[in-house]
């Protein structure tokens, strides 16, 4: 399903999404892997449903289009020096960053995973094309795990099996974001290099080095001024989160050159200490603490 020469990675000179679709398109072609009707035909399905997505941190896109149009099936992989900008998927204007090598990565599924996906995904097929017509049309936002008519799932719905599942076999519960924390533990307590493991959970340059540092950068004295306090008492606790996250995306050209990670690390941490003590000090304050 996924072979080594359609597997793209650091592609150079490519200036938006058209030129990016265009290119593996040429690949997959060249491979003799779909017809040369797959290049348009990918096109013209990215313009009028959007593929990409939005995670914390990063965005990927993944376009397709009807299967006439591919000889066999594949999924090629790409990555990009620079990122471009693709429509987000359900959007039709708002644009995202589908970035670089460190966003995307190739993960390891066990087999019956990906057979489990391949089921889904003929059933999105099927629903997808007898739902055409009526009141409730098929929504083809290209979710693999969706409902009869293409809407994402409730976290409700996977809640409930999922905590029968760890009940079944004895496991105290544990929320699925959690198990990448164990996971990065794991690694750890076996002395795996934390580049390797960064790189793993697909952190920059820039998030190794500060977790690389992060014991340098010390607030002076260990004591904070007093303006400091009196900010967090007088601000909502939205506002709090609102300018860290703003002083935060102010960072990101310093973050962006190997020559700035210490200045950027310093005041990313800095930061982040500051907003958690305002945030505890108000919150003592309200309820009698100080």
């Amino acid at each position: 399903m996924i072979e080594k020469k359609i597997i793209k990675l650091k592609a150079k000179n490519l200036k938006d999404s058209k030129e990016v679709l265009s290119y593996l398109a040429d690949c997959l072609i060249e491979e003799k892997m779909v017809k040369p009707s797959f290049k348009n035909a990918v096109l013209e399905r990215e313009n009028s449903y959007p593929t990409g997505l939005q995670f914390e941190g990063y965005a990927i896109a993944l376009p397709h289009t009807d299967s006439e149009h591919v000889i066999k099936s594949q999924i090629a992989i790409m990555t990009l020096e620079k990122p471009v900008k693709f429509i987000e998927m359900a959007s039709t204007d708002k644009e995202i960053d589908v970035k670089t090598e460190s966003s995307k990565r190739i993960e390891p599924i066990p087999d019956f995973v990906f057979y489990e996906i391949q089921e889904e995904r003929k059933r999105y097929e099927k629903n997808r094309s007898r739902r055409q017509h009526g009141i409730w049309v098929f929504q083809d936002l290209d979710y693999i795990c969706c409902s009869s008519y293409g809407r994402p799932r409730s976290i409700s719905f996977i809640y409930k099996p999922y905590k029968e599942l760890i009940e079944k076999i004895g496991l105290p519960y544990i929320c699925p974001h959690d198990l990448r924390h164990t996971y990065t533990t794991l690694l750890m307590k076996n002395n795996i290099n934390q580049r390797a493991i960064a790189a793993s959970l697909g952190h920059t340059q820039f998030e190794t080095y500060t977790d690389e540092h992060r014991k340098e950068y010390v607030i002076a004295d260990n004591s904070l001024n007093e303006d400091i306090y009196e900010r967090g008492i007088e601000t909502n606790v939205g506002d709090l989160m609102y300018g860290a996250t703003k002083e935060a995306k102010g960072l990101l050209d310093l973050a962006e050159a190997e020559e700035t990670f210490a200045q950027a690390g310093e005041k990313c941490v800095q930061n982040a200490i500051i907003t958690t003590v305002q945030y505890i000090y108000k919150f003592g304050c309200e309820v009698g603490i100080y």
